[in-house]
């Protein structure tokens, strides 16, 4: 469909063509074969959260698009995402550049590597939505043989003079050792890169247009709609629930036909010569999504300019609305729980994996170091001898923010067994996220946990909050009886992170609201948990297994366990002043090993410390410095606008992170950073971010699952190093810390917006503003709506919508 808005009408303004006939025919043609999948397909692996990237490929004088985009539909798919446990990124190249993709030849073929890495590692759909005239781009592969570069200067060379590729290809060494050229990518091209670009373009077109039935260079050169239709015309044998292109081009039907009638089969036409390298979209599952209107009427060229451009909203809202409604179906079928009787197994297997990745969450990339604490383990062990001696109770483990709890409970988790005399199963379930914390949610997640181990012959549901947590707990208990069958008495010890979080209708970390503790317990199960210290435990909101004998607290480091900490985890990189003037405060944050972790890893932090914040007694406080010291430092290295995009892609208003957590994930952006600094030379020059550093920024952030193997299983992870610092608030205890830092990040973002010559005026009005939890609302299959009570909150990008 053509959406060429370069031609402007009598007043200057641009004019939008709407869809042919013969595009509307491609549509429903694509549209027939690919909307459809398989019932017989199944996922192998379901990952416990999933990843919606949407790359947002629209040219700025789309201005119209653009803006339905942003302020209609975008807020709408967050919010359908989110009701599933979905996060959703948005990359948008167009934001921050003003010239063309053609003037990128490294822009698609990063983009075919993204694509390739999502098939590989994502445990999410893939959607994609490009709406520009940029298919007839010529992709260029990421390598070539040697021969291959020798034929391509002796085809184009004019005049006996040879036509050179070195300023768009380097060379380099494959995996067999062989010599080959490799694709520069954007920072090391320059202007003589973009001109070898555009006289190769104009050589390679001029060669379709004289030899048209030529096949060696379309195999090596590709067109993007080329790569597009070619996988997608491959059938229902490829097609999955994962990816969706939403495509808004005028790809003429003879194309997608003569593709059909060369020889070959489509991958192999595509196949670059020589080292046969893949060109990465054909790995990865695609579908064309290319349907505005069914039926559409072409507008009167008698009818005003006010007309036109009425008509023009409203064909474009109606067709975004209509992308918007298939975007939906797809989540809803990839991101789905309700499952069949047939899928039982399945969900199962689900559960299994994804308290396995919880389980293992601090042990599997870097164990957190376990210093001192000798006491508290005593205390521990003793508590856990008289529980198996049959004086049921729960063990709490108080402590506050940053203090170890986590890591404590890790250790218990790995010595436990040594205590037992008949050893003892360990259920770690530490899913206690902003979108799953609900009672019922973790009860029946062990109960799923203990019948995979042990095989066990339950009916369980599939949808935990259909049913009551007495009903759920009762399973449970049932359970724990099969187990201690199966196993000749083998104890089931439970192990929950954050218990507080357990509320019976909320799921915001509030001091005020009690949490849930089980009011008894099964004869053979243990229960350790952890709690922060400045929630009230109320004597008489407690159920009688709990005695106060079992309320352990976490003391202090001593000043020589500070200073091994720091030892440990120090960057051996820094520099003596600064590892001498961040040894000044170990002492004063005993309390805290986290404090004594985030100074370890970046001492740089202490250039920008506020001495006053760092004299205060409370813990909270000296946590904050350092958090705003890291943003300070991060800021001054690479612009606010780099900070500010960094920001974006952390989705940290979704999903509750405070200032602290975020500057944790800035921690592993910083070598990104430091890439572009000594890339660009100069710091005050980077204003903008190219996609070449999103990319490997992503994979630092850990926006997508990545497959890991655990006890012998493929499951999926987050990709970065603190999982739990997506998935709690570490530093909140109230709503008023919420609400606080929400509002600092809100201030953050709309301070640190880009210029006004990269943004639309309406985007500019559209200011951040703070929206407080809620419930979302979706649909279920019978049509009716749902509820779904979620403790995140949303930035929105509309003003007075929400």
């Amino acid at each position: 469909m053509s959406a060429n808005t370069a031609k402007v009408d009598s007043r200057g303004r641009p004019q939008a063509h709407l869809p042919s006939i013969n595009s509307l025919e491609l549509i429903h043609s694509l549209l027939d074969n690919l909307m459809s999948c398989s019932k017989e397909r199944k996922l192998d692996v379901r990952p416990h959260l999933s990843q919606v990237l949407i790359f947002f490929w629209c040219p700025k004088e789309l201005s119209d698009e653009r803006r339905l985009f942003y302020l209609e539909i975008l807020p709408e798919l967050q919010l359908t995402c989110l009701s599933y446990g979905a996060e959703m990124t948005v990359v948008d190249p167009f934001e921050w550049y003003d010239w063309s993709i053609a003037l990128q030849p490294d822009m698609v073929n990063l983009f075919l590597q993204e694509l390739t890495y999502c098939k590989n590692f994502s445990g999410g759909p893939f959607f994609m939505a490009v709406v520009c005239d940029h298919c007839n781009t010529l992709v260029l592969p990421p390598v070539l043989a040697e021969e291959v570069v020798s034929q391509l200067s002796d085809y184009f060379s004019e005049n006996q003079s040879p036509f050179v590729l070195d300023d768009l290809y380097q060379s380099a060494e494959d995996a067999v050792g062989q010599r080959c050229y490799k694709l520069k990518t954007f920072d090391s091209i320059g202007q003589r890169g973009f001109d070898t670009y555009a006289r190769l373009c104009q050589r390679l077109r001029a060669y379709h247009e004289t030899e048209p039935n030529g096949p060696w260079l379309s195999k090596i050169f590709p067109y993007l709609h080329e790569l597009i239709i070619a996988h997608a015309s491959e059938g229902e044998k490829h097609i999955s629930q994962r990816s969706l292109v939403v495509c808004k081009k005028g790809i003429a039907v003879t194309q997608f036909a003569s593709l059909h009638q060369n020889e070959g089969s489509p991958c192999e036409r595509l196949s670059p010569v020589g080292s046969q390298h893949s060109s990465g979209l054909l790995a990865c599952d695609v579908e064309i999504l290319m349907a505005p209107l069914p039926h559409l009427q072409t507008l009167n060229d008698s009818l005003s300019n006010t007309t036109k451009q009425s008509s023009l909203d409203s064909y474009l809202r109606r067709f975004y609305y209509r992308v918007s409604a298939n975007m939906k179906c797809k989540i809803q079928a990839a991101l789905d729980l309700r499952h069949s009787e047939d899928d039982e197994h399945q969900l199962l297997v689900s559960f299994k994996e994804d308290s396995i990745v919880h389980r293992n969450y601090a042990l599997d990339r870097r164990k957190d170091i376990f210093i001192g604490q000798a006491d508290l383990i005593g205390q521990v062990k003793t508590a856990f001898e008289n529980v198996n001696a049959g004086q049921r109770s729960i063990v709490l483990v108080r402590g506050s923010h940053g203090q170890g709890k986590t890591t404590v409970l890790c250790h218990v988790s790995e010595i436990v067994t040594a205590w037992m005399d008949v050893g003892c199963v360990i259920v770690r379930f530490a899913r206690l996220t902003p979108l799953a914390s609900t009672i019922q949610e973790m009860l029946l997640g062990c109960c799923l946990e203990l019948c995979q181990q042990f095989k066990l012959e339950m009916d369980l549901p599939d949808l935990a909050s259909k049913y009551s947590t007495q009903q759920i707990f009762d399973w449970l208990e049932t359970c724990c009886d099969q187990v201690a069958y199966k196993t000749c008495g083998k104890p089931v010890a439970l192990f929950v992170d954050d218990i507080h979080r357990l509320k019976e209708n909320s799921s915001i970390s509030d001091s005020k609201l009690s949490f849930w503790l089980p009011p008894r317990l099964p004869p053979n199960m243990l229960f350790l948990a952890t709690l922060n210290d400045e929630v009230s435990l109320d004597e008489r909101s407690c159920p009688d297994v709990v005695t106060w004998d079992y309320v352990l607290i976490i003391p202090p480091l001593s000043m020589e366990n500070c200073r091994i900490l720091y030892e440990r985890l120090k960057d051996k990189r820094c520099e003596c002043s600064e590892s001498s003037a961040t040894e000044s405060y170990i002492g004063d944050l005993s309390s805290c090993p986290l404090a004594v972790q985030m100074l370890a890893e970046m001492p740089a932090t202490i250039k920008w410390l506020s001495v006053d914040q760092m004299n205060e007694a409370n813990v909270l406080a000296k946590l904050t410095a350092i958090t705003d010291a890291r943003l300070r430092m991060a800021e001054h290295r690479c612009g606010p606008s780099v900070c500010r995009f960094a920001l974006c892609f952390i989705e940290c208003a979704r999903f509750g992170l405070t200032l602290g957590e975020l500057l944790d994930l800035l921690t592993f952006c910083e070598p990104g950073m430091l890439e572009v600094i000594s890339t660009r030379g100069n710091v005050q020059e980077i204003f903008q971010f190219p996609l070449s550093v999103w990319l490997k920024l992503k994979q630092c952030l850990g926006c997508l699952l990545e497959e890991v193997v655990c006890d012998g299983r493929s499951v999926y992870k987050w990709s970065h190093l603190f999982v739990i610092g997506v998935i709690r608030r570490r530093y909140l205890c109230t709503v008023q810390h919420l609400k606080d830092c929400h509002m600092s990040l809100v201030a953050l973002f709309n301070n640190t917006l880009p210029s006004a010559e990269i943004v639309e005026p309406a985007l500019l009005n559209a200011k951040l503003r703070p929206v407080m939890p809620r419930p979302l609302v979706c649909t279920s299959h019978d049509g009716r709506a749902a509820a779904r009570g979620c403790a995140q909150f949303i930035m929105s990008h509309r003003c007075d919508e929400a």
